[in-house]
Order: structure tokens, then sequence, then C-alpha cells
């Protein structure tokens, strides 16, 4: 199970009854001087704790719930405290910082299909943080048209979609969906998409399984067989290709996913990894 809370610190013992197997945690300004502290922040004894008893860890980047609306000043800022304090508390090269968007972002661009102009402020925000190649993977954790915006733009690499303003709709790209809580709500619920189990945390996961490989679609394929056919789900073909491909979609393929007809032929030339 995986699961992700604030202030509340459940033991390990809970954590094992649970059958827990990877926590989320926050990282951000919430410990820093100068800051109101909630005293939300994972601490060097805690992450310590966690990992030497089988119990993996991954982060979310929060302090105010729309902070990404400041823009490219904040991504900044944000985008370099989260690589200072990943150091202090010793995380490996690779891991994954979720920046939030915790609230319902609008459509800045209602008349454009560019998801970067829907993005408003948020877009400037998260090309700053990933401007400053620091050696962590930049994610999003947010509803279904932040994630699905900032992978399609991109912009961030994971995604962890909440159930919350999103209508019932997931982006297949995510890696994480959080759904539901536990101990009277002191928890959220959450599940991996991916077999191969790489949502960013740590201890980072032995790589399983085939390296993925480019291919080019000849028009007469579709994406559930090809994900059939290398032995991935879609999710998966989905979550790789925007993974490898930088500046997300190419006009090709964004028309064909946008419309989750898994079923239908890809276009000829549609370039997918799996």
């Amino acid at each position: 199970m995986i699961i992700d809370y604030s202030t509340y610190r459940p033991t390990i013992e809970m954590l094992r009854g649970a059958g827990v197997t990877s926590v989320g945690r926050y990282i951000g300004w919430d410990s820093v001087p100068g800051h109101p502290s909630e005293g939300k922040n994972l601490t060097n004894t805690e992450a310590d704790s966690l990992t030497s008893n089988g119990i993996s860890v991954f982060v979310s980047f929060e302090y105010e719930a729309a902070a990404a609306m400041k823009g490219s000043p904040q991504g900044q800022a944000d985008g370099t405290l989260a690589s200072e304090q990943l150091a202090a508390l010793s995380a490996p090269d690779g891991v994954t910082v979720y920046f939030a968007i915790d609230f319902d972002i609008p459509d800045f661009a209602p008349g454009s299909s560019d998801p970067k102009a829907k993005l408003g402020a948020a877009a400037d925000y998260f090309a700053a943080i990933n401007a400053l190649h620091r050696n962590y993977a930049v994610g999003v954790y947010g509803g279904f048209y932040a994630v699905s915006r900032l992978l399609s733009a991109g912009l961030a690499t994971m995604g962890w979609q909440t159930s919350a303003w999103s209508g019932g709709q997931w982006d297949n790209r995510a890696v994480l969906r959080q759904f539901g809580q536990m101990w009277g709500g002191n928890a959220d619920v959450n599940t991996a998409l991916l077999p191969t189990v790489d949502f960013g945390q740590w201890p980072r996961p032995s790589s399983q399984g085939s390296q993925p490989q480019q291919f080019v679609a000849d028009g007469t394929v579709s994406l559930a067989n090809a994900a059939l056919q290398h032995g991935r789900p879609v999710s998966e073909l989905l979550w790789l290709t925007a993974h490898h491909q930088a500046g997300g979609y190419a006009p090709v393929q964004s028309p064909y996913i946008d419309a989750g007809e898994w079923d239908a032929p890809m276009p000829k030339g549609m370039i997918f990894w799996a």
C-alpha cells in the first residue's frame, strides 16, 4: 500500500500493520526560519526510520496551495530549496519532487490547444524549475487538468494525480493516483500504475524488465495491440512516451492520445515507446 500524510505521524508498527510499502511526505518552506511552520516537513530522523524499516519515501513540495501561480521567480526559489532539502535528507539522485498545484486550476486559454497557454503562470513556474537542471526529476501533483497539461507540455516527467478537481477523469500517464483516505482522514491512499514501480521514491527501485525502445507506428497497429505485443499496459506506454520525448507530445500524437481510443490504429509515423 502507498499512502501520504502531512502532520500526522503513524508509527512504524502502524505502517507495517496496514501493509504500507511507501509513504509520500512533504518538503518546502514549512520548516525554513522566517516562515510559519505546521511541522509537516519530512525530517532526517523520519526518513531514516522509514527506509531502514523497508518503507520507501517520495516527496511533494508544497507550502502554498497556489504557489505555482506566482510564476517564474517562485519556481526558481522553490526548485532551489527542493534541491537543498533533498541534499539535507541524503536523498539519492534521480528521485522525483512533485511540485503541487493543490487547487482547481482554471483554463487560462480556453480558445487554445496549447497546454502551456492553458496553464498560465504555472507554466512559467515549472519552466523555471526545469531550467535549474537539478539532480531530481520534476513532477506535478494535482487534479486532472494540472497533471495532464503539464505532462503534455513537457514541463513535468511524472504525474501524481488526485481525484479532487478531476471530475472522474484520470490521465493514464500519471504514475500515482490518490483516491481515498484512512486513519480517520489523516492519511491518503494511493496506487501506482506502473509495474516498474518507479514513481520517484527512495531507496531507488532496481530496474525491472526490458529497457524501453522507440518505435514508429506503421498506421495499422493500435496502442492497445502494441501494449499487448510488448508486454506492458497502455498506461506504461503512455508514460514512457511522455517521459522520453522532450517538449511533450508531437502534433501527430496529440489528437490520437487525447481521444483515448486505444483500439484504433495509431497514425502512421507516430512515435511511441515500449
